[in-house]
């Protein structure tokens, strides 16, 4: 049994000197600040040797490890470790400011370190005290060292020191985390537990070489980058790649094109340059004639408006003198309605009544006023004046009434005769009207005609016919070409297939004789894979086996015993537990012989040189299998390039033919481009013509229409002048007999007022008689009235007589001017219908005159124009063809017949020229978008060092050779056979790799057995654990690879008999799809070495505490309170620390181990009896601390930790159970 037995310290942390034993549970009691975790700390410092992984806050201003528990030079803690053939004890101290340990091979003796006065000692009198004869080691400096001694990890581990440990295993790691991670309660996770599992099984180191691969998929990456760029595809479905490339091919054709179209514009630009100068002279002929033409036109228009001038003076004159008139008529009318007229002649015509009714009235008041006569004379001469002045009225009324008459029946006579003159004038209008418009139908109608005709004319008319008949005859001449070369191309491209044919089946036959080679290949390989996996089982099988006892024990067993013993059975046995006897040269007694044995016994160097020598020769014939594939590789190149200069001419050949063939649709696209031009240019010319004839047309049928519209108004306004001719002359008949019986009316009714009258007065004047008869007196009333009266009628006269004259001049005014109106306004209206007339007329001729006048000048201009721009054509020519924008093979092109304008050509030529410069930029411009999907040293073997149009042209043509022979798509099935291998290798690894699954799953369905079986009765009814399917990245590809290896593997690579090509193709493609996300996972994780065993599988847990479960999951961390998370934790760990302690040692498991749990208190009573029970029956020892002692039976040492009243801590053993 090997175990820490006890630790003692020495001026160390506080402590001047202390003892405390560890074969057994053991209990720290004291108050907090006693330093009961400081001697846990120190204890777990001997387990993990690790001053970071103590619990330490240096952050918050603690002491580190050295500082605080090593002081001063004679400051130690030491570690008594018993085991079945002795004590050792190991000092841990500060050197060089550090800790450092040294192992000393007796039993610890207090006299040794302290002296007589109770002082620490140096080393030097240790040593002294120790002894030469007891065995010390050299300082231990190093941490990691100390931890391979300890645990036994004998490869790294001085032969004299492989003795001082407490178990034997080279994969103690996990056990060292999980007695740390109990004493720092930290959580658990699921990869701590897995490498514990894994480190406890016999293949724990498989594992796939993530190293290894890098590299080759990098290279396959960067090949298949290159190609896969021609497959893969944009979010809008195009491959940028192929777009680019086409665009690239695309550009070229359009750039060849356009040389060529540069080359026959300057054929036809020569052509036409020496026409146009000879077609000067004409031009300038034709412009005299023109400009002759244009002048009498001009005179012709200049003498018809002088004539049309003079009329319309004439005209203006008479409606001039017409307006004048009326407007002295409107004055006229306008003054005497001022001075209301018409009540100064009704006044005025009542004169003699008004003389008549003033005698009366004088002879009245005569008669009242005359004493001398008796008043019955008087009222008798009265009354008969009164019948006098009846008389009088009526005979003054009657004469009134007659002259009226004879005024009504001369204006009668006036009215009839201006009817008949009105109606003669009106006649006469009509006459001359219908004549005029006559004329100007038949004007107007010959125009109507000589338009239709002219329509015709201009839809039967092409000015361009001549420009496109040669169109035609080019399209056709293109289209002849094309099918010509679409023959010639088909014949070239069949000689290049059965080239590339017979290459083909003799590559495919060389490959065949190359896929033997290499199966045998493979097969040695196998073979040394076999034998050096047997090696490699013995190697692991050498730690605990009889071969690692004789090496140790039997220098010469190679010579003896070894001869004897089968390898692989005994030799190689871990559980034979080989001893010493009495007789070192027997077996079992028997002496033998063994000088003529033949046999090789081969110890571990032995086994690792002939692995060595394996591997060798395994990469030796891997790289025989690469130098076969090569020379096969090479061989092919040998026989392509035989054939390839054959293929180079047919090529040369196609790509001139494809050349021109792929510049025939651009031509015959801008052939039939400008013959829609020319055609649109038609249709627009003989549109504008026929729109100027329709125009022109409607302007005539609209005049035709406002012709024969005039026609009818003149037709109505003749019938409609003579109704109201008539109508008036009617309305004046009936007005003027209408006011001859109004004047009899208002004459019998004046008459009868005036006799109405005269009867009242008689009466009245009878009556005044009698009543002056009675009284004899004069009637002053009367008087008065009679005065009155007088007056009146007086003032009345006056008024009549001073407004004589006016009345006067109005009878003057109203036969001058006012009965004469109407007959002027007809005649101004006559005026000014014959100005409208006169001023139509010239319109037309002038619009016949201007249209002529219009055409001619339009072709003068037209014409001078066309010499001025073939002379300026001419000039720009000339000065082009001296400049240095001339085409540097002007002079070697023949001219080129053609109609085109000499202008066209060369603003086309100028295009072309100016296009030129874009067209090679884009040209280059699209080659270098195509190489920027690449890199310089890319796989495809473009060559992208270019810099001349010339190496831009030839790096089209080869792209263009390279698409049209399909080359991608022999380099992508190349490049997925090639790399198949590399997929069939990681399924193999990964099959190894996952082969170990079942003894993973039995270890930790023994894990759970054990808890099962072992389980305290407490809270923590079961903890289980499973493992399920992984979620690392990078295995999941893995494991995807292996499976579709496992699915597909007869499609992967080249063609056999259990592939079709399709599915080859299909196959290779996921494959190598495959293989790029691998790579990207990889780089992803670029530090990443390897896959082990921990990533083939997720390692989950699941606690039930009572009621409570935290199902399945990979990290347990806060399960319940305090004390439940402190406890599960301390259980899965020791169950961990057991499945090590099981596992990891091959020599042995007796040995025990410690775990520390600090503040212990946290936990039941119950539950601290419970663990410590199932620690122990898992043969491990619980140091635990917590402030006061409880349930002490259950440890076999209790100490209690106090404060002296120098700060020191002291510790006193309370309790010891033996």
């Amino acid at each position: 049994m090997r175990y820490l037995n006890r630790i003692i310290f020495i001026n160390s942390a506080h402590v001047p000197y202390a003892e405390v034993s560890l074969d057994g549970n053991v209990h720290f009691i004291g108050t907090q600040g006693v330093g009961k975790s400081t001697l846990l700390r120190s204890i777990l410092f001997f387990y993990n040797a690790d001053k970071s992984r103590l619990g330490i806050r240096t952050q918050d201003k603690q002491q580190g490890y050295d500082d605080f528990y090593l002081p001063y030079s004679n400051s130690y803690i030491i570690y008594e470790v018993v085991r079945e053939n002795g004590i050792f004890f190991i000092m841990s101290f500060r050197s060089q400011g550090r800790t450092a340990f040294r192992i000393v091979d007796c039993k610890y003796d207090r006299s040794q370190f302290i002296d007589e006065a109770g002082m620490a000692r140096e080393w030097g009198k240790i040593n002294e005290a120790i002894g030469q004869n007891i065995f010390k080691s050299r300082i231990l400096r190093h941490y990691e060292e100390f931890r391979d001694i300890i645990y036994g990890n004998r490869q790294n581990v001085d032969p004299n020191l492989r003795r001082f440990c407490i178990m034997e295993s080279d994969r103690y790691q996990n056990i060292v985390r999980a007695i740390t991670n109990i004493f720092l309660n930290q959580s658990l996770e699921s990869r701590v537990i897995k490498d514990t599992i894994i480190d406890s099984l016999d293949f724990s180191n498989d594992n796939v070489d993530l190293a290894s691969y890098r590299e080759h998929i990098n290279e396959f990456r960067n090949r298949y980058d290159d190609i896969w760029k021609w497959y893969k595809r944009e979010k809008n479905g195009s491959v940028k790649v192929r777009v680019d490339a086409d665009k690239v091919i695309d550009s070229h054709i359009k750039y060849e094109a356009l040389c060529s179209e540069i080359n026959e514009l300057c054929g036809q630009l020569m052509y036409a340059l020496e026409r146009d100068e000879k077609s000067l002279p004409e031009m300038i002929e034709l412009e005299t004639k023109l400009s002759n033409d244009l002048t009498r036109q001009r005179r012709l228009i200049s003498e018809e408006a002088g004539k049309y001038s003079n009329e319309r003076d004439k005209l203006k004159q008479t409606e001039g003198i017409l307006n004048d008139f009326l407007k002295r008529v409107k004055d006229k009318i306008q003054y005497y309605q001022n001075i209301r007229i018409s009540d100064i002649v009704s006044r005025i015509n009542r004169e003699g009544e008004l003389n008549i009714q003033k005698g009366n009235l004088e002879k009245q008041l005569e008669l009242l006023t005359n004493k001398n006569l008796d008043v019955t004379t008087r009222y008798k001469a009265l009354l008969q004046t009164e019948k006098n002045k009846l008389s009088e009225s009526l005979n003054e009324i009657e004469s009134h009434f007659n002259k009226e008459k004879e005024i009504l029946s001369e204006e009668k006579n006036q009215l009839i005769d201006a009817y008949n003159k009105t109606l003669e004038s009106i006649r006469n209008q009509y006459e001359e009207e219908k004549k005029s418009i006559a004329e100007d139908l038949r004007l107007a109608e010959n125009e109507r005609n000589d338009l239709k005709i002219r329509k015709i004319q201009i839809i039967n008319t092409n000015p361009y016919s001549k420009e496109m008949t040669e169109i035609n005859g080019k399209i056709s001449e293109y289209s002849s070409r094309e099918k010509e070369l679409t023959d010639k191309l088909s014949r070239t491209r069949s000689e290049i297939d059965r080239s590339m044919h017979k290459d083909e089946i003799a590559e495919k036959d060389l490959t065949a004789v190359c896929e033997k080679d290499v199966a045998k290949i493979d097969n040695q390989i196998a073979l040394l894979n076999t034998e050096l996996e047997k090696n490699n089982d013995l190697l692991k099988r050498y730690d605990g086996s009889l071969m690692e006892w004789l090496c140790e024990n039997r220098p010469d067993w190679e010579e003896n015993i070894g001869l004897l013993l089968d390898e692989r059975t005994v030799l190689y046995n871990t559980n034979l537990n080989p001893q010493m006897g009495d007789d070192s040269d027997s077996i079992y007694g028997i002496r033998l012989n063994t000088a003529n044995i033949e046999r090789d016994v081969r110890s571990p160097r032995e086994l690792k040189n002939r692995m060595d020598s394996l591997e060798r020769n395994i990469s030796e014939l891997q790289n025989q299998i690469i130098c076969r594939k090569e020379k096969l590789r090479s061989d092919i190149n040998d026989i392509l390039g035989k054939s390839k200069k054959f293929r180079k001419s047919l090529q040369e050949d196609e790509l001139t033919i494809n050349t021109e063939l792929s510049s025939i649709p651009a031509r015959m696209t801008r052939l039939k481009k400008e013959l829609s031009e020319l055609d649109d240019k038609l249709k627009k010319w003989q549109k504008a013509q026929l729109d100027e004839i329709d125009s022109a047309l409607s302007e005539v049928l609209k005049r035709i229409d406002g012709i024969k519209s005039r026609q009818q108004q003149a037709d109505a306004k003749y019938r409609k002048d003579k109704k109201t001719c008539e109508d008036n002359l009617r309305k004046q008949r009936d007005d003027i007999a209408k006011r001859t019986n109004l004047l009899k009316a208002e004459i019998e009714k004046e008459k009868n007022l005036k006799t109405e009258e005269s009867e009242k007065e008689l009466c009245i004047i009878t009556a005044r008689m009698d009543a002056e008869l009675k009284g004899a007196g004069v009637n002053l009333q009367q008087l008065d009235e009679l005065r009155r009266q007088l007056s009146k009628i007086s003032d009345e006269l006056v008024y009549i007589e001073r407004n004589k004259q006016t009345y006067f001049e109005w009878l003057k005014d109203k036969k001058e001017f006012l009965d004469q109106e109407d007959e002027k306004r007809s005649e101004l209206k006559a005026t000014r219908k014959k100005l409208d007339d006169l001023k139509r007329k010239y319109d037309d001729r002038k619009l016949r005159l201007d249209s002529e006048l219009h055409r001619l000048d339009s072709e003068l201009k037209k014409t001078c124009e066309d010499r001025s721009r073939r002379e300026t054509a001419i000039s720009k020519v000339k000065g082009f063809l001296s400049s240095e924008s001339r085409p540097k093979n002007f002079d070697s092109i023949l001219p080129f017949e053609t109609v085109k304008s000499l202008s066209d050509i060369f603003e086309s030529l100028r295009d072309r020229l100016m296009n030129y410069q874009r067209c090679e930029e884009s040209f280059r411009k699209t080659v270098n978008d195509f190489k920027g999907n690449f890199s310089s040293v890319n796989t495809l073997g473009f060559e992208f060092d270019i810099s001349s149009i010339a190496d831009y042209r030839n790096f089209a043509v080869k792209l263009s050779d390279f698409i049209s022979n399909n080359m991608i798509e022999i380099m992508r099935t190349r490049t997925n056979e090639m790399y198949a291998d590399i997929i069939q290798r990681i399924s193999r690894e990964v099959s190894d790799l996952i082969q170990h699954g079942a003894d993973i799953r039995k270890t930790i369905n023994d894990i759970n057995k054990d808890f099962r079986d072992n389980n305290f009765a407490g809270v923590i009814k079961e903890i289980e654990l499973r493992a399920v399917e992984s979620n690392d990245r990078i295995m999941q590809q893995l494991l995807i690879i292996k499976s579709f290896d496992d699915n597909h593997g007869q499609d992967l690579g080249e063609l056999n008999l259990f592939s079709d090509i399709e599915n080859r193709d299909k196959t290779n493609e996921r494959a190598a799809k495959m293989l790029m996300t691998l790579g990207d996972l990889m780089d992803a994780e670029s530090k990443r070495e390897r896959v082990t065993l921990a990533d083939t599988f997720k390692l989950e847990f699941k606690v039930k505490q009572n009621d409570q479960d935290t199902n399945w999951v990979e990290k347990l961390t806060n399960v319940g309170s305090d004390g439940t998370d402190i406890l599960v934790k301390a259980i899965v760990n020791i169950m961990l620390i057991n499945v090590f302690k099981r596992k990891a040692s091959s020599r042995f498991g007796d040995f025990t181990l410690h775990c520390m749990m600090d503040e212990i208190g946290k936990l039941h009573p119950n539950n601290v009896a419970g663990i410590l029970a199932f620690a122990n029956a898992r043969n491990i020892r619980l140091i635990n601390s917590s402030p006061t002692t409880y349930n002490a039976s259950a440890y076999r040492y209790t100490y209690s930790l106090s404060k002296d009243a120098k700060s020191n801590t002291i510790v006193k053993s309370l309790l010891t159970i033996r």
